[in-house]
């Protein structure tokens, strides 16, 4: 599944990247405070005292893919003098 970063809103929000629990790596489980106890039938996670279903989706913290300065504007190079 291909993500990709984009905002939670037309405001200055954080942009974030959907992710399903049961793809997420360790250490996104880490980051998003998910904990799993691992059974003989398969994991159960468990987020702020509530279970989790396998197939939720949350959010993660991303990195903003384009610099602040640059947001879809036509760069036009300083003249050199």
């Amino acid at each position: 599944m291909h993500e990709t970063p984009r905002p939670t809103d037309a405001t200055n929000a954080p942009l974030t990247i959907e992710r399903v629990v049961r793809e997420m790596t360790a250490a996104e489980l880490e980051q998003a405070g998910i904990a799993a106890d691992y059974w003989p039938g398969g994991p159960t996670y468990y987020c702020d005292g509530r279970e989790l279903d396998p197939h939720e989706r949350v959010l993660l913290p991303a990195v903003d893919p384009v610099p602040h300065c640059n947001r879809g504007r036509t760069f036009i190079a300083p003249e050199e003098n």
